[in-house]
């Protein structure tokens, strides 16, 4: 496993203990230069996406098409079921796709826990999601007890 030094504090999680896989491994390029999932207080999910050069994309949640779009989309998806994390996967009719998650986790005890992927390279790859977590430094998170033992293999439980 790699180490990647981030603001903050990081938690590196093994692919086995990681959510939902990433990015799909089609071998095709992601023509994707920007995407976005943002979660709001109400529910709803503001989704952002450009890949140019692409006519059309289609949003999946859970396995359902929940929004369509052209080369450039900007779109509210409202009334999921509610879950700990919603995924979407942006897939083009032509290219790899992608699989996102708003980056803001809220966990009690923490703040700013933030999930370090979904980030497009200089190189044009993506930073996958759920491997790769940041959050302000544990001194200013809720107190919550002693910090968690975690090692390398193994996820770190959820501050309680």
């Amino acid at each position: 496993m790699k180490k990647i030094a981030l603001a903050g504090a990081a938690l590196a999680l093994t692919a086995a203990s990681a959510a939902p896989a990433g990015h799909a491994s089609s071998g095709h390029r992601i023509p994707f230069t920007a995407a976005t999932v943002t979660a709001a207080d109400d529910g709803s999910y503001h989704l952002v996406w450009k890949a140019p050069g692409v006519r059309s994309v289609t949003i999946r949640a859970a396995g359902h098409v929940v929004a369509r779009g052209g080369a450039t989309g900007d779109v509210t998806v409202k009334g999921l079921r509610a879950a700990d994390r919603q995924w979407f996967d942006f897939v083009p009719e032509r290219g790899g796709s992608l699989h996102l998650a708003d980056r803001l986790i809220k966990l009690d005890g923490t703040t700013n826990f933030r999930d370090a992927g979904g980030y497009r390279t200089s190189d044009g790859h993506w930073v996958r999601m759920g491997e790769i977590y940041r959050s302000a430094p544990r001194a200013r998170t809720a107190p919550a007890g002693p910090a968690p033992r975690c090692s390398p293999r193994s996820a770190c439980p959820a501050p309680r």
